[in-house]
C-alpha cells in the first residue's frame, strides 16, 4: 500500500470520528493554548521503546506535574483504565515548558502489551519551583494521546 492509500485511509476513518472524540486529538490553533500530546508511532512490538512528547506550541509556558507528568491508559473489556506512569512518594516540582519546547519521556520495552493512550494535565500560569498542588495554577486543561497498540 502507498504513503498516498494509507494517509486516504486515515482521513476516511477520521470522517467517521465524532468531533467530541476528534477534540482530544487536534488541539486548537488559536488562543495560544496548543499543546499537542503525541507517541512516535501508533504500532509497537513488545521489543520497542515507545517515546512520548508533550510539545509546548503555545505563546506562553506551561507546566507538568512534577514527579509522573504522564499517566497511561489501557483499554480492556470495560473501558478505560488510567494510572500514573511513575508511582509517587512526593508529588515533586512542577515541570516547567516554555513556549516551543518539548518534554519527552519513554516507555521501556518489554512490560506493556494492548491498547493504549498518554494523558497529562497541563497547567498553565503556575509559580515557578512549586509542587502543582501548591503553584496557584489559573488553567488546567488534560490532554490525550492517540491511541498505540504494542503486541507481545
Amino acid at each position: 500500500m502507498t504513503k498516498t492509500g494509507i494517509f486516504l485511509g486515515c482521513v476516511a476513518a477520521l470522517c467517521f470520528i465524532s468531533c467530541e472524540r476528534l477534540l482530544p486529538l487536534f488541539e486548537p490553533e488559536s488562543g495560544g493554548s496548543g499543546v499537542l500530546l503525541y507517541t512516535d508511532r501508533s504500532t509497537y512490538s513488545s521489543a520497542d521503546t515507545v517515546l512520548i512528547t508533550l510539545y509546548n506550541d503555545s505563546t506562553d509556558p506551561v507546566y507538568l506535574d512534577g514527579c509522573s507528568a504522564f499517566s497511561i491508559a489501557v483499554r480492556g473489556d470495560s473501558g478505560w483504565t488510567v494510572s500514573p506512569l511513575h508511582i509517587c512518594v512526593w508529588e515533586g516540582f512542577g515541570q516547567k515548558i516554555p513556549a516551543g519546547e518539548k518534554h519527552q519521556e519513554t516507555l521501556p520495552p518489554g512490560i506493556y502489551s494492548g491498547v493504549f493512550k498518554i494523558h497529562a494535565l497541563v497547567h498553565w500560569n503556575c509559580q515557578d519551583g512549586k509542587p502543582i498542588s501548591q503553584a496557584e495554577c489559573q488553567r488546567t486543561e488534560e490532554r490525550r494521546s492517540k491511541e498505540f497498540t504494542i503486541s507481545k
